[in-house]
């Protein structure tokens, strides 16, 4: 028929046109509605194409495939939570529709996926016994069984289903695999039954060269769980802050931690294999029960070790090497989360790394029992930086002996109410709003009501206009806008969309705080979306389909993220250059933006990785908040040509920086791979732990090489 030729001919106008007149003739054929919808979808009808969709499902409910189309057309209407609505419904009607399934992957919705479809793990798991009866090729099944992810909703299950595997054997030459590790079991608030449930984790332990010693403990000296020291010499009483120097590891933990029977392996295998001087690992919440055993929850997985982030999530366990204890001072009478925070501050005092085993070798006791908070304890060692959203100062840096001026660049077309928008409150939510000079980079610019206001704001003293009358180009029109007069003098420098709106009083001393630490190189910020729900929280690499991803996207605005990340400031692979913000001397030295082979996308990525190969750290910092409506002037990529155009960008970064283009120091190797980063976990293979391990001891694990090199 005429409407079917001309759909394969993709004269979509005219196939629409054809469908029409057979859904007049047969207008409860559900088949010709969702011929007509796709006809619509592809000539741009995409309200008609809804209405199209919508009718043959109400002749037709039970179609998996055309829930799937309306999916993607409400996908295309940028309507997420109608397009995983729709998707979740084909997976229901056909639970091996796998299209639907990678959507709901791809849009971060994996807690949506049928019940019936996750059930399908247990295919993943008879061939996991299967392949361990192929000893050659073992590691390598195991690998691709792995990369099956599981929901956060069932962890549980994922921790019951998946085992933590013991480390490699220990070479004899990287340390003394026979050296006692000691436990400081911190007591001062725990129950009987905390201090028990630790014990006998510790009786379970496959490295059985271990003491342990309760530490303010004078609340259970008399209760049965003592006898505990009666029956095994290996566990005693000790006073806080009594940790001399002695071989082995020095691991503080509190009572109520439950430790994997492979933790105490994995840390003297991770502290010799590194020789750092301390070293953490990733823990859980657990609730324990009789006959049914324990349920896990709440995981926390950490990436390299963050100061910022460690300091609002704490780890529960830090092990630190008997050679690096004197560093740690007087102990005397603190307690043992003063004492973890004292280890992980005295190793990065002197430059050496906070190793981190990404396996889940901890587990805090949920009992139940509210803690009494002990008066009289002192302080601990100085505490990491503060995780608050508040800002936090940096070392002295090139700018602190002055006010920095600060020059914000900013390319525009037309959009003349968005662009005041943009820049007012960019000036009126700054302190210091005479110290910012905004550089107006105009792109070409048509509507009368856009040349009426640059002509305003050229007339300002605090502005300047450049004229941009070539083709659009971001990075160009960046360089364009600082090598401007008016911006010469100022010290930092800030790219930001015309397309954003600031939140946050007090920006620019926020801004200043944070690029006067020498090691920040480039400063990023959180960025909402117009219904307040995060749209940027920092950039990671190599999750999704190894693309970079924006981080928290979709996240409600109070979600702190996992390990609260979303809310803390932390060091990240990359920002977004709708609003990042960097000092003037660090772009001159990395060599400004690349504006030959990167004209479009994928810039602010890879300046940020230039800067992360000069040694310098690029900081997302959420005490910045703006509102960023996403690609409102340019739009987003949706013709074929310009997805290739992006693939062609995409491909010359990945020509450029190869691995460092996929591989976050950031992201913990149990996060699932292929859909939105944080939404499944997945058990990586051996390779890929140690690989972390040996990432993680590095003294600057964000610092990379370009691919040539």
């Amino acid at each position: 028929m005429s409407a079917d030729a001309a759909r394969d001919r993709r004269d979509w106008l005219a196939a629409a046109d054809g469908y029409r007149a057979v859904v007049r003739i047969q207008p409860r054929n559900a088949g010709w509605w969702v011929q007509l919808g796709h006809a619509l979808k592809e000539s741009g009808g995409l309200q008609a194409a809804g209405d199209a969709y919508r009718r043959a499902l109400s002749i037709d409910r039970f179609n998996a495939d055309t829930h799937l189309q309306h999916g993607h057309l409400l996908k295309m209407q940028d309507d997420r939570g109608g397009a995983v609505a729709a998707y979740a419904q084909a997976l229901r009607l056909d639970p091996m529709l796998d299209s639907a399934l990678g959507e709901l992957v791809h849009l971060g919705a994996r807690d949506h996926i049928p019940a019936a479809v996750i059930d399908r793990q247990a295919m993943w798991r008879r061939l996991d016994r299967v392949a361990e009866a192929l000893a050659e090729a073992n590691d390598v099944l195991r690998a691709w069984i792995g990369t099956s992810a599981y929901p956060m909703a069932a962890y549980d299950r994922f921790r019951s289903d998946i085992a933590v595997r013991p480390p490699p054997p220990l070479a004899t030459s990287l340390d003394d695999p026979t050296a006692p590790m000691m436990l400081a079991i911190d007591c001062r608030t725990a129950t009987a039954t905390a201090v028990r449930a630790t014990l006998t984790a510790l009786l379970d332990q496959s490295d059985r060269c271990w003491e342990a010693r309760l530490v303010e403990a004078s609340g259970i000296a008399s209760h049965p769980v003592a006898s505990m020291l009666v029956t095994d010499m290996r566990i005693g009483f000790e006073d806080a802050g009594t940790y001399a120097q002695r071989p082995g590891l020095l691991i503080s933990i509190d009572a109520g931690v439950i430790l994997h029977p492979h933790a105490l392996a994995w840390l003297r295998y991770a502290a010799a294999r590194s020789g750092a001087a301390a070293v953490t690992c990733d823990h859980d919440r657990a609730r324990r029960h009789w006959a049914r055993g324990q349920r896990h929850a709440e995981p926390v997985l950490y990436g390299v070790d963050d100061a910022f982030l460690r300091a609002a999530v704490p780890p529960p366990l830090v092990a630190m090497r008997g050679d690096a204890v004197p560093r740690l001072g007087d102990c005397a009478g603190i307690s043992g989360a003063c004492l973890r925070t004292g280890m992980t501050d005295a190793a990065r005092t002197v430059r050496s790394p906070v190793v981190h085993v990404p396996r889940i070798l901890a587990s805090m006791l949920d009992d139940g029992v509210e803690r009494p908070i002990v008066p009289g304890s002192r302080a601990g060692p100085p505490a990491s930086p503060s995780a608050s959203r508040s800002a936090s100062p940096g070392p002295p840096g090139p700018l602190a002996a002055r006010r920095s001026r600060i020059a914000i660049v900013m390319p525009t077309r037309d959009e003349a109410a968005m662009l005041v928008g943009a820049v007012d409150s960019l000036l009126a939510m700054a302190d210091l709003p005479d110290r910012i000079i905004v550089i107006i980079v105009d792109n070409r610019s048509q509507e009368p009501a856009t040349h009426a206001v640059l002509r305003a704001r050229a007339a300002r003293s605090d502005h300047a206009v450049v004229t941009m009358d070539e083709p659009f180009n971001w990075s160009r029109a960046n360089m364009l806008g600082i090598a401007d007069p008016l911006a010469a003098d100022c010290d930092l420098l800030v790219f930001a969309n015309n397309d954003v709106v600031m939140l946050t009083q007090g920006w620019d001393r926020a801004l200043e705080q944070q690029l006067h630490d020498p090691q920040v190189g480039i400063v990023g910020a959180r960025l909402l979306y117009p219904d307040m729900t995060v749209q940027h929280a920092g950039i990671v690499m190599g999750a999704g389909e190894g693309l970079p991803l924006h981080e928290g996207r979709h996240a409600a605005f109070d979600d702190p993220g996992p390990g609260a990340r979303y809310v803390t400031q932390h060091d990240a692979a990359a920002v977004t250059g709708a609003f990042l913000a960097m000092r003037r001397d660090v772009l001159a030295q990395i060599g400004g933006f690349e504006c030959v082979r990167l004209p479009i996308a994928y810039n602010d990525i890879d300046v940020c990785l230039r800067a992360r190969a000069a040694g310098y750290r690029v900081r997302y910092c959420p005490q910045i908040e703006l509102i960023h409506d996403e690609s409102k002037t340019r739009g987003r990529s949706r013709t074929a040509d310009e997805m290739a155009w992006d693939d062609a960008e995409l491909a010359d970064i990945y020509a450029r920086w190869g691995e460092a283009l996929t591989i976050d120091p950031g992201l913990n190797p149990q996060w699932a791979l292929g859909g939105a980063p944080f939404d499944g976990l997945r058990e990586p293979g051996p390779s890929e732990i140690l690989a972390f391990i040996d990432r993680s001891g590095r003294v600057d694990p964000w610092r990379v090489t370009p691919a040539s090199l």
